[in-house]
């Protein structure tokens, strides 16, 4: 029972991440080939659901009024949410070894 449970878990993850990577890649496809409208949308989902790299690529098109209006503070708002995200994931890398380093510092 536990592992079928866990089974089921791991195939609804990995089938979200593959939708939410496909959104992804999708819009960047649409973005070579210049097509912004359809990058627009991809991306927009994708960022939607927290993938910084679409989020900086809709700065991108923002700033460069690219399938939109040019919109400088847009492109701000997206550029600080990637930041916000990254320096998220920093102080948690930093708390993390932190805790290891004391572990380890308090077994010798």
């Amino acid at each position: 029972m536990r592992v079928a449970a866990i089974g089921c878990i791991l195939a609804v993850t990995l089938l979200a991440c593959r939708a939410f990577a496909g959104d992804f890649e999708e819009g960047m496809r649409s973005y070579k080939n210049k097509d912004y409208a359809a990058a627009l949308t991809f991306l927009r989902r994708a960022a939607d659901e927290g993938n910084a790299s679409a989020q900086f690529n809709l700065g991108v098109m923002y700033a460069a009024g690219q399938g939109v209006e040019r919109d400088d503070k847009q492109a701000v708002s997206w550029f600080i949410v990637v930041g916000a995200d990254l320096a998220g994931r920093f102080v948690a890398a930093v708390t993390a070894s932190l805790g290891d380093l004391v572990v380890r510092a308090k077994a010798h």
